[in-house]
């Protein structure tokens, strides 16, 4: 569906390149603690944030002089057990207002893990901004992570570090393609720390003027999944981020600086860059998408604009081999990658066999989707099978297979997500876990 494009000198020549007006302003506005409390059973959320009285990034701007801002009573919206729920927070100091939209971010274990840390993140609604403080015409997010006690049937109670982040739009002109270029740095509370985010955004077939806005978050509420991790031993933490822009264009290159250096080790860490992966949240879930290292970036190619994430296969573990009447699990370096456990197959291909099998809607398989995925395994069995007859191209082919079944994932999210007659959030799960196995087997070369 996605098809990847490398820029060259040549091409560049073409391009109309839309720079940040300077000097933009991004950074931190100001950092605090905020304490909440959230049931999910009546689905009320209520909350206090106090900044710390200290300067943050706009010039002459301290938020420590204004009182704490809280807001009780605020209701839960599209409530889920596994990932967390969403909210509009009207926060007033009395004076002061802003409102806040956004979720609250579970641990990956799900909501009832208490105590665990919680994420709080939204973006503040320009339109509800009455801060004298905040400069207008920018864009602020509010970036929590609390630790959380109680229980989810009385209430869970939390308090940890926030940052109000402050992020720049890009103006823009039509054109093909666009390249927008940014940098922007932001406070994650969850580590503690200032973090840079460079980003280099590719826009194809531009028909109207638009803005373009990238914002980062500590974290994002969905599941993600498997086999892939938020960090590592080696020192890499997940890149969570958003695009945006109102304007229309058929496919964008998302790209992030992850090398500077290009030693082929993610910056400030230990990590590979061949361990990473990329995620985009369509129809309601994370979902992996092919990521290509081009230089200094780590890039996806979609047709839609979404959060995403940048994330990591896992760790390698001790080489072993076992074959029992329920499970394999094997040994690969193949593209820098080592080990996996493969429920009741040894390879891509074995799995792929399983997939429909495994596939369990309580509903029963809608007969569109049960027709898509007969034709993405039929295409990814190919592939599939000309990599074992074609060792020097197995690469290609496993990551052609790779796409075809990442596909039935985005049509279970989008069948997940119509309007009318959608299929279950339990059969869109069940599908995602049914594909697994086999995106688990290609990312360990065991095709």
């Amino acid at each position: 569906m996605h098809s990847w494009t490398l820029f060259s000198p040549i091409r560049l020549c073409g391009v109309l390149l839309a720079l940040a007006p300077a000097p933009a302003m991004a950074g931190v506005a100001g950092t605090g603690t905020a304490d909440v409390t959230v049931n999910f059973i009546t689905q009320k959320l209520g909350v206090t944030a106090t900044f710390a009285n200290q300067a943050g990034d706009i010039p002459n701007v301290n938020l420590g002089t204004l009182k704490p801002f809280s807001a009780t009573g605020v209701k839960l919206t599209n409530v889920d057990v596994l990932t967390g729920a969403s909210f509009v927070v009207p926060f007033t100091d009395g004076t002061d207002s802003f409102e806040a939209d956004g979720d609250v971010a579970c641990p990956a274990t799900g909501c009832t893990t208490i105590p665990g840390v919680f994420g709080f993140v939204g973006q503040l609604d320009p339109t509800q901004l009455n801060v004298s403080l905040l400069p207008p015409d920018r864009i602020y997010t509010f970036d929590g992570s609390a630790n959380c006690t109680g229980n989810a049937v009385t209430g869970v109670n939390c308090s940890g570090p926030f940052a109000l982040n402050v992020f720049s739009p890009t103006d823009f002109q039509p054109g093909n393609p666009v390249v927008i270029p940014k940098s922007d740095t932001y406070f994650d509370p969850s580590l503690g720390i200032v973090r840079h985010l460079d980003t280099r955004v590719t826009l194809s077939n531009v028909t109207t003027a638009g803005t373009l806005d990238v914002t980062a978050f500590s974290r994002e509420r969905g599941k993600i999944p498997a086999p892939y991790v938020t960090s590592t031993p080696d020192g890499f933490n997940a890149i969570y981020f958003d695009v945006s822009t109102g304007a229309i264009f058929t496919d964008a290159q998302i790209c992030v600086v992850v090398d500077a250096d290009q030693d082929g080790i993610v910056d400030g860490t230990r990590t590979p860059v061949s361990h990473l992966e990329g995620l985009h949240f369509v129809g309601n879930a994370f979902v992996l998408e092919t990521i290509q290292i081009d230089g200094i970036y780590a890039c996806l190619t979609v047709d839609s604009l979404s959060p995403f994430a940048l994330v990591a296969s896992p760790p390698p573990t001790a080489s072993t081999t076992t074959t029992t009447t329920t499970s394999v699990t094997t040994t690969s370096t193949t593209s820098g990658v080592s080990t996996t456990t493969i429920p009741a197959c040894a390879t891509a291909l074995g799995c792929l066999g399983r997939v429909k099998g495994s596939i369990d809607c309580p509903e029963g398989l809608d007969p569109k989707l049960g027709s898509f995925i007969n034709k993405k395994l039929g295409a990814a069995s190919a592939r599939l099978t000309k990599a074992e007859a074609k060792p020097t191209k197995a690469a290609k082919f496993g990551k052609q297979a790779r796409n075809l079944l990442t596909a039935i994932d985005h049509k279970a999210a989008a069948l997940a997500k119509r309007k009318k007659k959608p299929i279950s959030a339990e059969c869109s799960d069940s599908v995602n876990g049914a594909v697994a196995p086999v995106l688990q087997a290609i990312a360990a070369g065991q095709l």
